[in-house]
């Protein structure tokens, strides 16, 4: 290692690149809509590692168990329940950059990179108390009805059942 120029190495820095990084990196990827309950007093957000329930009036939002790695939410109508695409690790990658300056090292990074292998719409309860796993694809938003999620996948747009049944192509989507 060269030194800096104080004469020391500097410390080695644990950095993470999450999936939402990976995928904004990459594709520019919105995801952190914030979506309102139909009551007005909450709003669902992601932070990118997992979604969170804020109320109104309240100092922090508080996080909703089971959804690491969930972004993209969208509230149900009733309020019930929370639609959001669950961004599935792979692999991870980590390796060590350093840092040169014409005095030395600057700083030394340990990068873990991860994978995201897919794109899951998954429903949860706001207290994150059940939890559905419907189809691949992203970015739902529900019917004003409530009775079915619409989401992208496969460059299409597509309809299913917030029970999960019945998934079809929405016709004349494609791009969508």
């Amino acid at each position: 290692w060269s030194i800096v120029d104080n004469g020391q190495v500097p410390p080695l820095e644990l950095l993470e690149s999450h999936p939402f990084q990976v995928l904004y990196a990459l594709e520019g990827a919105r995801i952190f809509r914030p979506t309102w309950a139909p009551d007005g007093e909450r709003v669902a957000l992601s932070d990118g590692l997992r979604l969170l329930v804020w109320r109104v009036g309240e100092a922090q939002a508080v996080p909703i168990p089971g959804t690491e790695d969930g972004v993209g939410p969208g509230w149900s109508p009733d309020g019930a329940w929370i639609a959001y695409t669950y961004l599935e690790r792979g692999a991870s990658r980590t390796f060590t950059c350093v840092c040169p300056t014409a005095f030395g090292v600057s700083r030394r990074q340990e990068r873990t990179v991860y994978e995201v292998v897919s794109r899951r719409v998954r429903l949860v309860r706001p207290d994150g108390s059940e939890q559905i796993d419907l189809a691949e694809g992203e970015d739902p938003a529900w019917t004003p009805d409530g009775s079915a999620i619409v989401f992208s996948a496969g460059n299409r747009l597509w309809r299913i059942g917030r029970d999960g049944s019945g998934l079809v192509e929405i016709p004349g989507t494609v791009g969508g």
